[in-house]
């Protein structure tokens, strides 16, 4: 006895029909073909939901099926407090800001992880720099940088956070300041600030009473007028950020001549002294 296998059913056409929710349709790449890609598009979920459709199918020889397909998808994380970028710029060498983020699991089973991207442009390009809720951006260069975070659920999903800007200004080098020119009979002492920027502004404080005195000038090659005799130190700012207060220096006072006053000598019989 001999056997044959009967021919595979052929497919005419397929129909696929939202049950629940009424937009299913709208997250199916197509809905005349028999295996179309199911693609979520629509508001964030926050609950386990499930899609209902109902799909016929037609024979070359008019016979109609039809059958219920159903779908469940979970919800990703969610992201329920989003990093802040900093009021204001930081400088070089001081302490930044932890960013936080806060997620939600929706419930679903499963541990969140965190992995936090820096990233040179305003995009989700960066490389990965840290694994925890918080992490502090580094601030031992100047210049802008973006952070944005990454929070992954073992269980099922994942979701990224807002890109944050964060800059960083260089803070001044601190002041070096030496003796230009030394005091004379007739001019006080000249100082020269040796490491000069004319883009900084330069605060000069008296050492006696840390007061600070106005009034100073800076001639192109960092030599300094206006500071009465004295001993002082300066500081230089930028941007809002503020250099080491430099070394301590004086502004000496005038020379005078007291070498001759107890000598004497004597001139055809007469006796001077100066």
């Amino acid at each position: 006895m001999t056997y044959v296998a009967a021919p595979a059913p052929v497919y005419q056409a397929y129909t696929w029909e939202a049950v629940s929710p009424a937009n299913a349709l709208d997250y199916l790449s197509a809905t005349n073909i028999a295996l179309p890609t199911f693609h979520y598009t629509g508001a964030k979920l926050t609950t386990i939901t499930e899609f209902k459709y109902k799909l016929k199918v037609k024979r070359t020889n008019g016979c109609e099926a039809t059958q219920e397909v159903k779908l469940t998808v979970k919800p990703a994380p969610s992201i329920t407090t989003q990093p802040v970028a900093p009021a204001n710029p930081y400088c070089t060498g001081t302490n930044a800001t932890a960013l936080t983020v806060v997620a939600d699991d929706h419930g679903l089973a499963g541990t969140l992880t965190y992995e936090w991207y820096e990233s040179l442009t305003n995009a989700y390009n960066g490389t990965l720099k840290g694994s925890s809720p918080t992490y502090t951006p580094p601030t031992n260069a100047a210049g802008i940088k973006y952070y944005y975070v990454k929070v992954k659920n073992s269980g099922c999903g994942e979701t990224l956070s807002n890109i944050i800007m964060v800059k960083t200004n260089a803070t001044p080098d601190k002041p070096i300041v030496a003796e230009d020119t030394a005091a004379t009979c007739t001019a006080i002492s000249i100082a020269k600030l040796t490491n000069y920027d004319a883009n900084f502004t330069y605060i000069f404080i008296k050492s006696s009473d840390g007061s600070t005195v106005s009034g100073v000038t800076m001639a192109s090659d960092g030599k300094i007028s206006g500071l009465p005799v004295g001993k002082y130190k300066v500081k230089a700012t930028k941007d809002g950020c503020i250099s080491d207060l430099s070394d301590e220096f004086e502004i000496k006072d005038i020379k005078t001549n007291t070498s001759g006053t107890n000598r004497k000598r004597t001139y055809r019989g007469y006796l001077f002294g100066y």
